[in-house]
């Protein structure tokens, strides 16, 4: 009798103590997963693939931005402005359209969506990205609300947990719902923005120092590709494939949902590097590929802005495919007046138009005026320019 009472006690103990312990996380909610905050401003963390879900369960909307970096300084306002509707945004930095449909189809799944703007990001990848396995955030995103407490399940969350912390590594920040993952403010950023001068001054920077020390002398004498060379089967059914699964199909399932893609208008040099290599054609695929299967869907509406003279102008990019916050308006607005829609008839032309555009970059001129800086750089003597 003895053991057994041991036994009752030991688990309704044990039983005792796990459910406070989800209670306390439950209440705690760190992210704003279950439930707004008691007693302060909603905040969030920079990892927008686990903090989506909070801004899908707790706002008010009808119409989503989608993406990644490229679309995180994309207004919702303005959005809202141009399609009509309440949008929010909800892009991932570094994130591929498989990573992006774990968010899109439960939005869809859970709301009655008008408008999705979103960017085709030309990836067929299905990891996701290294630093957000999907292993610690997607199951965030299906139909189980017990399996949330998982995304709490670690050492960081737990430390939190324990000292009841409400600081900025723990609970995240303040931030504009705008466009909450927004990074047109940075000072790293926004520094390298103004033109070829100010991206050799940040010659060292991750995203400019492959740019400027190798690609430029590897490209200045390298010959042009074809267009339109054959595409390795393989790589083809790939990049069919995943327009077909995250692009066609939610469209054709929610019908009533209008959604409007445009591809990610690089700078030219970037163009110009590619028509030298086989990316140029990678890029023409996926456009012609896109616009033909969706071209019978009424509600799919595919932007080029490739062809746009603003992709001329290194000042309106931190490096060869970042712009500024003014582009997505731009974009924004030219996709109110349906600029650059893409259509069967156009999109031939329209990539065409591209290739001319990226043969005729004078990449040796620029490569020689970088060089010569960076030597005067590393000499002690650069320029005043």
């Amino acid at each position: 009798m003895l053991s057994r009472n041991a036994a009752i006690l030991f688990l309704s103990t044990l039983i005792s103590s796990i459910l406070a312990f989800f209670a306390a996380l439950y209440i705690y909610d760190p992210l704003s997963i279950f439930h707004l905050p008691f007693s302060r401003e909603l905040t969030l963390t920079n990892n927008m693939r686990k903090q989506n879900i909070t801004l899908i369960r707790h706002l008010q909307f009808d119409s989503v931005i989608i993406g990644n970096s490229f679309t995180e300084n994309t207004s919702a306002k303005e959005a809202g402005d141009v399609f009509g509707g309440n949008f929010i945004n909800i892009s991932m930095s570094g994130s591929v359209l498989h990573e992006q449909s774990f968010v899109l189809d439960y939005v869809l799944r859970h709301k009655k969506i008008k408008t999705v703007f979103g960017i085709l990001s030309e990836r067929t990848n299905r990891r996701g990205h290294g630093s957000y396995p999907l292993s610690e955030w997607t199951f965030l995103y299906d139909d189980n609300r017990f399996n949330d407490f998982k995304v709490y399940l670690n050492k960081q969350s737990l430390k939190c947990l324990s000292e009841w912390s409400i600081s900025p590594k723990c609970v995240g920040k303040q931030v504009d719902m705008d466009r909450p993952s927004a990074w047109l403010t940075m000072p790293g950023y926004v520094s390298r923005f103004g033109g070829l001068d100010n991206w050799i001054m940040h010659h060292e920077t991750a995203q400019l120092k492959d740019t400027l020390h190798k690609k430029l002398p590897q490209y200045a004498d390298k010959p042009l590709t074809h267009l339109y060379e054959d595409m390795p089967a393989k790589t083809a059914s790939s990049i069919r494939d995943t327009i077909d699964e995250f692009i066609v199909m939610p469209a054709k399932k929610y019908h009533d949902t209008n959604f409007f893609y445009f591809f990610n208008p690089h700078l030219l040099l970037d163009r110009a590097f590619a028509a030298r290599d086989s990316t140029l054609n990678i890029h023409a695929f996926w456009v012609k590929e896109t616009v033909l299967r969706c071209a019978a869907l009424n509600n799919v509406q595919i932007f080029l802005f490739d062809n746009e003279i603003f992709t001329e102008e290194i000042s309106n990019y931190k490096d060869l495919g970042h712009y500024s916050s003014d582009i997505n308006s731009l974009i924004l607005q030219s996709v109110r007046l349906r600029k650059n829609l893409l259509t069967p008839d156009n999109v031939d032309e329209q990539l065409s138009l591209l290739r001319e555009r990226a043969a005729a970059y004078d990449i040796k001129t620029v490569n020689s005026y970088v060089q010569e800086e960076l030597r005067r750089i590393a000499t002690g003597t650069a320029s005043q320019n």
